[in-house]
């Protein structure tokens, strides 16, 4: 929580006055592989602001028992709030919709990057079967109606994802169900890959309007 301070001028003279405004928390949830540079632009470029825990701590990949504590040891502290913002991206954004519904805590704005989920089992979504191990490490995945359940605790929600099938890990289908299930707004972007390292992509047009609520 963040309290701004103010200059105010008014007829008689000049007086400092505090201008009680409470900025929310940013919180990043990284793919399997970890941060990628669209998250580094956001810490950059929403500074003060943003929370980027270390998930891996040494691992090679996030796993569901990295992730749960470090969730909850945030949501303990009073960082991941009712106030709070979460940008989620690829294998995190299975992650953390567990970790909501598991929880039940409400926030007030959700943004899903590359969203997917597979309750037939991790292959019913990747193209390339070679980074099937990375995201199984997660040791867990995502049922529709703990997404379900998730959504329903979040206020502001937004899917971005490629719409032109051009990701290169996730097939399509599985982006659109994730983001059709979630709800909110739905961001399709085109040539964007999986918005990770791979594409070289370092920012997403519109997401930081969102976060701003522009």
């Amino acid at each position: 929580m963040v309290w701004h301070f103010g200059y105010c001028k008014v007829s008689i003279g000049e007086v400092y006055c505090v201008i009680m405004e409470k900025r929310k928390n940013v919180i990043l949830v990284p793919g399997a592989f970890g941060y990628v540079p669209f998250q580094d632009t956001l810490e950059r470029k929403l500074e003060g602001d943003i929370v980027r825990p270390d998930y891996m701590r040494g691992g090679k990949y996030l796993t569901r028992q990295s992730c749960n504590r470090i969730l909850d040891d945030l949501a303990n502290k009073g960082i991941l709030d009712e106030s709070s913002t979460v940008v989620a991206h690829s294998a995190g954004t299975i992650a953390f919709a567990k970790w909501l519904a598991a929880n039940g805590m409400s926030i007030e704005q959700y943004i899903a990057v590359a969203g997917f989920m597979g309750p037939r089992g991790i292959k019913f979504d990747i193209k390339a079967p070679h980074y099937i191990p990375a995201f199984a490490a997660l040791g867990f995945s995502l049922k529709e109606n703990e997404l379900v359940d998730a959504a329903g605790l979040v206020g502001d929600k937004h899917s971005f994802f490629s719409g032109d099938d051009s990701d290169h890990l996730i097939k399509l289908g599985s982006l659109e169900r994730y983001a059709n299930i979630l709800g909110g707004k739905r961001h399709r972007l085109v040539g964007q890959g999986h918005l990770g390292a791979v594409g070289g992509v370092t920012e997403i047009p519109g997401i930081e309007d969102v976060i701003r609520g522009g």
